[in-house]
Formats: structure tokens, C-alpha cells, sequence
């Protein structure tokens, strides 16, 4: 997938991100994630969500709040669904997307906790 078809997949769901706070990051990247591979980013910003192509850098440092790691049939889903919130959240109860909360700053806010409850992944705030 091109840069500009994940720009155009992000505009169509933008309610998905919507209550984000900026500067959050999430990755998707397929299973099993190689150092290299295609990672499709998110990047919330102030008035808007930029969608960009990275190299995956690994899990040790992935430059992003939140890795969804998604196995290939459902990666495909994904990167074609017109409800990516609904598919999502189901292939993250399912277990064909597993996730990563990388602990930085922007994962320790109420918006970004929010959002992970969203889709019932509720994560103890301290």
C-alpha cells in the first residue's frame, strides 16, 4: 500500500482517530514483524492526521505509541475496510491483530486511554 492509499483509508475513518491526542503515533505492520518491513503510520497532529510509509525499526523502538501487529489476511482487511474501527476491533478480540502499547508520555493520557478502551482494551491508569 502507497503512502497516499493510507492517507485516503485514514480519511475515510477519521472519527477512528479523532479523539487522539497530537503528537500520538500508531504503526500497523504485518505478522511476523521483520526490521525493514512496510509500516503504515498514523500521526496525529493538531488539526489533522497525517497517514505516512516508515520501514518497521522493530519492537524495541518503534517510534510510535501503539504497534498493531496484524496477521496477513487480516492486514489486507484492514487496509481496504470502509469501517476500519468495527474490523479492528474485531480482529483485536479475535487475536489476528495483536497490539503494543509502547509506554511513552502520549500513552499515559486520558485521550489516548480512551481510545484504547474504545476497543475494550482497558489498560489501569496510575
Amino acid at each position: 500500500m502507497l503512502a497516499e492509499e493510507w492517507q485516503a483509508l485514514l480519511n475515510g475513518n477519521r472519527e477512528l482517530l479523532s479523539g487522539l491526542p497530537a503528537g500520538a503515533r500508531i504503526g500497523l505492520v504485518a505478522a511476523p514483524c521483520r526490521r525493514g518491513a512496510s509500516f503504515y503510520v498514523w500521526e496525529i497532529e493538531e488539526r489533522e492526521a497525517m497517514a505516512w510509509v516508515e520501514r518497521f525499526p522493530g519492537l524495541e523502538a518503534p517510534g510510535v505509541d501503539l504497534v498493531l501487529v496484524a496477521n496477513p489476511e487480516a492486514l489486507a482487511v484492514l487496509c481496504k475496510s470502509a469501517d476500519l474501527a468495527g474490523s479492528l476491533r474485531n480482529f483485536i478480540r479475535t487475536g489476528a491483530v495483536q497490539l503494543y502499547v509502547t509506554g511513552g508520555p502520549i500513552a499515559r493520557e486520558p485521550a489516548f486511554q480512551d481510545f484504547l478502551e474504545e476497543f475494550a482494551l482497558v489498560f489501569p491508569r496510575h
